[in-house]
């Protein structure tokens, strides 16, 4: 039978190398915090700053901007409360027959139900596959069914 101390040795150690690397990560973060700080109020205060920390700031502000998309955000709170399928089936009557792209539709749905794009997306992810399936085999039985009188 294995002894079962050495392990427990070997969780310990990993547990204090774990609290460690996690205190390293909390030090190291709170000083480029207290740094980028420093920077704000040297930059608001017109002081000089030197190159390498004009260009983080500026780099920061590129990646602020590039976050800019331009879309109002949807509401967020507790989500609506409809029939998933429903919308799903909804979106396919739109591709389908209607002949809107994609995003139209999916914004429009968005807009119809009062929720988020990305949950009209996470409905469609786990809906599509089925209802596609079953549109496209009733297609294929309707179409070889012999019409009456003929």
């Amino acid at each position: 039978m294995k002894n079962p101390e050495p392990e427990n040795e070997m969780r310990r150690r990993h547990r204090e190398l774990q609290e460690k690397a996690d205190a390293d990560y909390k030090r190291i973060s709170e000083q480029q915090k207290e740094w980028a700080y420093r920077i704000a109020a040297d930059i608001v205060e017109g002081k000089p700053i030197p190159m390498m920390e004009r260009k983080m700031a500026a780099g920061a502000l590129r990646l602020w901007a590039d976050g800019l998309d331009g879309i109002r955000k949807k509401k967020q709170g507790k989500p609506a409360e409809f029939d998933h399928a429903a919308l799903a089936w909804e979106y396919q009557r739109l591709r389908r027959h209607v002949g809107l792209t994609d995003a139209t539709a999916k914004s429009r749905l968005a807009e119809e139900y009062e929720c988020s794009d990305e949950m009209v997306r996470r409905i469609l992810r786990d809906y599509t596959d089925g209802i596609e399936a079953v549109l496209d085999g009733a297609t294929v039985i309707w179409a070889d069914r012999p019409t009456k009188g003929k």
